[in-house]
């Protein structure tokens, strides 16, 4: 017998109607189902009528903003993953998106591809495709945890690289992109230099502390991926 998968059903919560157009013909896959509403009712009457598995939820909202909006959901229904999209990108409003229950914290303009990467990997998490043994990274408690069960707390920096090349799966990530993951993160300006110190010292820290090498690959003329899968919670 054949036991069917449901497909991932994902909403669209953005009052731009180009671009949440744009979005929702983005994320459109097979295996997915991609809704649209425009304010937090429309969401609302999609959430009474559908098992929905994930929110891209923008923050400037009409009538009730996506803060709002993300911590009545984490109360009603705490299996919804969110990602927030908003043009805020100081460190303060990164942190309220994450208190108010946002599970990744995208900016504008928004990187599509960036995006249906973050979708991808809660659907591998949703189907737990991760293999065995799989590396995890706590993001609140910035822990990064071995198969071994060997930890070692990262900074900040250290986290944001981690979990941006976890996001971004194979494909890695490109300095640029992680410079400016950095700089929203920080809120102070990085150069290429200050990338490769931070992930030179995470690399150090990752043999030092759990033994653990080649988890950061290099890719030449493009940036960095990972070399084993790592779990995001």
């Amino acid at each position: 017998m054949t036991v069917l998968t449901p497909p991932f059903r994902i909403v669209v919560v953005e009052d731009n109607d180009t671009l949440r157009e744009l979005l929702v013909s983005y994320l459109e896959r097979p295996g997915r189902e991609v809704f649209a509403a425009d304010t937090g009712d429309g969401l609302n009457a999609l959430l009474a009528s559908q098992a929905i598995n994930l929110v891209v939820l923008d923050v400037n909202l009409p009538y009730e903003d996506g803060l709002a909006i993300a911590r009545r959901l984490r109360q009603s229904h705490p299996a919804v993953k969110i990602v927030m999209l908003t043009a805020r990108v100081r460190a303060v409003d990164r942190t309220a998106g994450y208190d108010a229950g946002a599970d990744v914290y995208l900016t504008k303009p928004t990187n599509v591809a960036e995006l249906d990467a973050v979708v991808r990997n809660f659907v591998a998490r949703r189907e737990d495709t991760a293999p065995a043994g799989s590396y995890i990274l706590n993001r609140s408690a910035r822990v990064l945890t071995t198969p071994q069960r060997r930890q070692a707390v990262l900074s900040a920096a250290e986290t944001v690289v981690i979990e941006q090349l976890a996001l971004a799966g194979e494909a890695g990530v490109e300095m640029e992109r992680l410079m400016q993951a950095l700089h929203e993160s920080s809120g102070t300006a990085i150069t290429r230099e200050n990338l490769a110190v931070t992930v030179s010292r995470l690399r150090q820290k990752l043999t030092d502390e759990l033994s653990t090498t080649g988890l950061i690959v290099t890719v030449r003329h493009h940036g960095y991926r990972l070399g084993q899968f790592v779990r995001l919670e």
